[in-house]
């Protein structure tokens, strides 16, 4: 999905992301994301890796990867988004991504 990042008025590539919210388990949370983000509340959870940490300037990010599997390609992105595109894992580098994001997907398909 492409994100825009309010601050720098630019546009990133990014998977579906949000905030644990209080009381929330990581599993809901990413559930609840990927229904909300992208209307896949069906989603199965394929797996799950342990956090990893990343530093975007003085901000260190901690990040809870999982990787579902969808019955469809066809999403449907809320507000936050202007657009979605499929990229292909090994092509991830030619674009502009939020701080992580080809580590992240290289570690979910080891």
């Amino acid at each position: 999905m492409r994100k825009r990042d309010e601050l720098l008025e630019k546009i990133l590539i990014t998977g579906v992301s949000g905030f644990i919210e209080q009381g929330e388990s990581d599993d809901s949370a990413a559930r609840r994301e990927m229904a909300e983000e992208a209307n896949l509340e069906d989603a199965k959870l394929s797996r799950r890796i342990d956090p990893i940490r990343f530093r975007d300037g003085p901000t260190v990010w901690t990040v809870h990867p999982y990787l579902f599997d969808i019955g469809s390609a066809r999403v449907v992105i809320d507000w936050e988004h202007k657009a979605y595109d499929w990229v292909l894992p090994e092509k991830v580098h030619r674009y502009k991504t939020v701080p992580g994001l080809e580590q992240v997907i290289s570690k979910l398909l080891e």
